[in-house]
């Protein structure tokens, strides 16, 4: 398996959603973030070129603390050295100046992770000073091809379920086409327990379904490159069938979720302009209404008041309350009191 392949494929990890990283960096290193918790990449782009040549792998922070995983293919025996150096420069990039003006070097948590082979001891380096004082550097490790699929599931590792079918690549490179046809069946029961693992993820809320989709591709990816376009008894057989069906399902439901999610926007903004509009139209049919009504009402207010008037010029002249009240419309107690010395 080509080493920059592999190194793409881990990085993509890291491009899933922030609940599968969180649960990833937890699971290795035995932390305990919430879910939300916000994760920084450290990218060549923006620590510069020295950082660029040193590392090759994932550089995250958490919080205060950072965290390197390396992940690795090939066996070498200068791992130790390597995991040392890119410490070093990790702490350099974060280098901490105390009061008094002394400089001090906070290594990240790291970790190997061997995709391909089981573990083998614990590397560690031990670092001499000067003064003979020494250091013991330990760089944990962990080995996919140790963990069944469940078993990273239930450490939380749902992001390296996809290498585990690389446990099958040497056997299969020795089996030769009469031993291959047992692999294949071996591989396609894999396949159906990875895809499990990742339900069973997503259902305890490890992971989105947009995760387990990626997750799932990303396993084509390897299955393809490592068995189904290098061994013909791999080509025939249809290995990814059942995770091939849950990422139909998947996309499906990504789709559907998507539409509900869109209905329901529309739902709400409709529902928002309606109130909008049903308010202005009240607001306008109210303003129409109430300048209506206040003429109306003006205008019956005078027409009283001119009555009154000619009704008071009529009693001035002597007509009788009883004719002034059949000329002006007015009630005759109106006019009566009128009539009256007390009347304005």
């Amino acid at each position: 398996m080509e080493p920059h392949l592999f190194d793409g494929i881990f990085k993509r990890l890291f491009t899933l959603s922030n609940r599968l990283q969180v649960t990833l960096v937890n699971g290795l290193f035995d932390e305990a973030f919430p879910p939300d918790q916000t994760v920084d990449l450290m990218t060549p782009d923006q620590d510069g070129p020295g950082l660029s040549r040193q590392y090759a792998d994932i550089v995250v922070r958490l919080g205060a603390d950072w965290f390197h995983v390396e992940a690795q293919v090939a066996p070498d025996r200068d791992m130790p050295v390597r995991m040392f150096r890119y410490g070093l420069e990790i702490a350099r990039r974060n280098l901490g100046r105390a009061q008094d003006g002394s400089l001090s070097l906070a290594f990240p948590k790291s970790r190997i992770v061997h995709v391909d082979r089981p573990a083998r001891n614990a590397s560690r380096l031990d670092v001499t000073f000067p003064g003979h004082t020494s250091h013991d550097f330990p760089v944990p490790s962990l080995a996919v091809q140790d963990l069944s699929p469940e078993e990273l599931g239930a450490r939380g590792l749902h992001a390296l379920i996809p290498f585990v079918p690389l446990r099958l690549r040497r056997r299969a490179l020795r089996a030769g086409p009469q031993g291959r046809p047992a692999l294949v069946e071996e591989l396609r029961d894999l396949a159906g327990r990875m895809d499990q693992a990742l339900a069973a993820g997503q259902r305890a809320g490890k992971l989105w379904p947009q995760d387990r989709y990626r997750l799932i591709d990303l396993a084509d990816t390897l299955i393809r490159h490592e068995f189904t376009d290098k061994f013909e008894e791999f080509k025939e057989a249809d290995i990814m069938s059942t995770m091939f069906k849950t990422r139909v399902e998947l996309a499906q439901e990504q789709v559907w979720e998507l539409a509900e999610a869109r209905l329901k926007e529309a739902e709400e903004r409709a529902i928002q302009q309606g109130l909008q509009q049903g308010l202005q139209q009240g607001l306008q049919q109210g303003l129409e209404q109430g300048l209506e009504q206040g003429l109306e009402q003006g205008r019956a207010s005078g027409r009283t008041e001119e009555r009154r008037q000619i009704a008071l010029k009529a009693l001035a002249r002597g007509l009788d309350p009883d004719e002034v009240a059949g000329l002006t419309g007015l009630s005759l107690d109106e006019v009566r009191r009128l009539a009256s010395p007390e009347a304005p």
